[in-house]
């Protein structure tokens, strides 16, 4: 029973936060469609209001015209000679949402949080790794001190045995029939 829930906590864990990715994806996407809704009525307000002053404008042109050469004291027959002016006209850009994939953004979410498991169990690793690596530099370290103690005490056998008395003992004991053997400097 217990490897059921392990199993099913591993995999419901990135489901979950995807679930959680899409739905902010969703409510994102409703948000900026409305944001563009606003934005659209503003500008079809704006270029409502331009398009009345152009033509308000163009239908008033040669009037005006003809009021300006009056003022100017120019004859206003001459203002029928040429074609009235208006101002260039106006256009909306208009308003379009940006839409992100709902999908995607729950991908992304299952995905991240893959790679947090990811880099944990990789720390994890290290972690176990290093300490690894640690006690057995220690055992190593061990080792070489206990090695350097017995070549010290080789050295300490060998410089008794090379000694004189040493020898002398040991040739002693070796040839004696048993009897006791006098070595010079050496009391029994």
């Amino acid at each position: 029973m217990g490897w059921l829930r392990k199993t099913f906590s591993k995999l419901a864990s990135p489901i979950v936060q995807g679930l959680f990715g899409y739905a902010g994806q969703r409510e994102t996407n409703v948000a900026s469609a409305q944001q563009a809704a606003r934005q659209m009525a503003h500008q079809t307000a704006s270029t409502e209001k331009q398009m009345d002053f152009q033509r308000e404008m163009s239908n008033t042109a040669v009037q005006r015209r003809m009021a300006d050469l009056k003022a100017a004291g120019i004859n206003p027959i001459l203002a029928g000679t040429r074609e009235a002016s208006s101002p260039g006209g106006a256009s909306s850009a208009g308003a379009m949402a940006p839409v992100g994939n709902k999908a995607a953004a729950a991908i992304q979410m299952a995905n991240s949080a893959q790679a947090l498991k990811n880099a944990e169990k990789t720390e994890y690793q290290i972690m176990t790794n290093t300490a690894l690596a640690s006690k057995q530099a220690e055992k190593v370290m061990r080792e070489r001190d206990k090695m350097a103690a017995e070549v010290e005490l080789a050295r300490i056998d060998t410089k008794i045995m090379n000694s004189p008395k040493f020898r002398a003992l040991r040739a002693a004991k070796l040839y004696s029939d048993n009897s006791p053997v006098r070595i010079p400097g050496v009391q029994r």
